[in-house]
């Protein structure tokens, strides 16, 4: 027998240490600039690595948990990042270490989407709100990674030694996973070219995917670049850097819960449109913070309009294909992957050409093509 609450609650301390291994490297990426003598264009290559392997990652992941079940493929998955976090610690070159971030971060990929995925399984009447509920320990994970890996920065911990932690943090997650027995989903089917032909087909689904696409890349670009941006443009330290980092996500959480509050009320095309428009408006504004007390409104406040854009938007997906929902997670959190993968690389480039102004407001157009797409086109919510 197992319990419902225990799977539930083990799957949710996995969804936070999905967070904090793929946020804790946003402090980091100075440390790693200064250790391969990196350009800041080079530098954004690591998030390119890390989020490629989340999106191809994910793909893999999804079609191997729908033929050989998803614990079976999220306990390989906890295997190989113990791996990867180990053999990441070692990169003696940029080459080698792009590589194994491939690995090392892009298996938080099919990580989350696979939790996610198990988590529709178990509460197949309350997906949506189970899907709600898990942005709040990743969001939690997502702070604490910036933070936890700043102050080991300015304790002299050496950024491999981090690494080595994260590996054995993995192992220990491994451990208790193993211990608990996941149910068979009653609607499970063995996954089929024909049902991913399927999927592909489905314009509205692929439209979200776009917007996911969208949204995640404009996230990514947020609090991947935070660090630099607060550096650069406000003298930030490492660790306040970090500490804004951390505050974003936590806004990111307490926004979702109220949103929360909200589902059933409020039609998701609504709630969606209007905070896409309020991140637009926010993200566009700090490219023009001239004092700390303004930096750190608009950090809160893009926390808050950010936070629920992507439960939303996976929450009215994810069951249009429940048979194959391993799967349909996977092209809906694969789409985020490619869009973290291109947009904080792409604006990496922008900053170096264009300047600093350029590459803020940048993302503040994917919000308002969110807006055009989800609300206008997709219409999920009518599907």
């Amino acid at each position: 027998m197992y319990k419902k609450r225990t799977i539930n609650g083990i799957l949710f301390i996995i969804k936070f240490l999905s967070a904090l291994l793929m946020t804790v490297i946003a402090p980091m990426i100075a440390v790693l600039a200064a250790e391969f003598d990196l350009t800041i264009a080079q530098s954004g290559l690591l998030f390119t690595s890390q989020f490629m392997g989340y999106a191809v990652l994910i793909i893999i992941g999804g079609f191997l948990s729908d033929r050989l079940g998803k614990k079976t493929v999220l306990t390989i998955v906890l295997i190989m990042l113990v791996i990867s976090l180990a053999a990441f610690s070692a990169s003696q070159s940029f080459g080698y270490a792009l590589a194994v971030l491939f690995f090392a971060g892009g298996l938080c990929g099919p990580l989350e989407s696979l939790t996610i995925s198990v988590l529709v399984d178990l509460n197949p009447q309350d997906s949506e709100k189970y899907i709600n509920l898990s942005t709040v320990p990743f969001g939690i994970g997502a702070a604490l990674g910036p933070v936890a890996a700043a102050v080991c920065i300015q304790s002299s911990v050496p950024w491999r030694i981090v690494y080595v932690g994260l590996a054995v943090l993995c192992a220990i997650m491994l451990a208790v996973f193993l211990s608990v027995k996941i149910p068979k989903p009653a609607e499970a089917k063995t996954i089929s070219l024909k049902a991913a032909g399927t999927i592909l087909k489905d314009k509205r689904f692929m439209l979200v995917c776009v917007c996911i696409f969208l949204y995640c890349g404009a996230e990514s670009s947020g609090w991947g670049w935070m660090s630099e941006y607060m550096e650069k443009g406000l003298a930030f330290s490492a660790l306040k850097s970090s500490a804004a980092v951390a505050v974003f996500w936590l806004s990111v959480t307490a926004g979702r819960v109220v949103l929360y509050k909200l589902l059933g009320r409020v039609s998701a095309r609504l709630l969606v449109g209007v905070i896409a428009g309020a991140s637009a408006a926010v993200t566009f504004g700090s490219a023009f913070v001239s004092s700390e007390a303004f930096a750190w409104t608009l950090i809160v406040l893009m926390g808050l309009f950010y936070s629920s854009q992507w439960p939303l938007m996976v929450g009215q997906t994810v069951n249009r294909h429940a048979s194959y929902t391993g799967t349909s997670m996977a092209f809906l959190v694969c789409g985020g992957g490619l869009g973290m993968a291109a947009v904080p690389a792409l604006l990496g480039v922008v900053s170096e050409k264009f300047g600093l102004f350029i590459s803020q407001i940048t993302p503040s157009f994917l919000f308002l093509a969110i807006i055009i797409i989800f609300c206008f086109d997709a219409r999920p919510d009518k599907a």
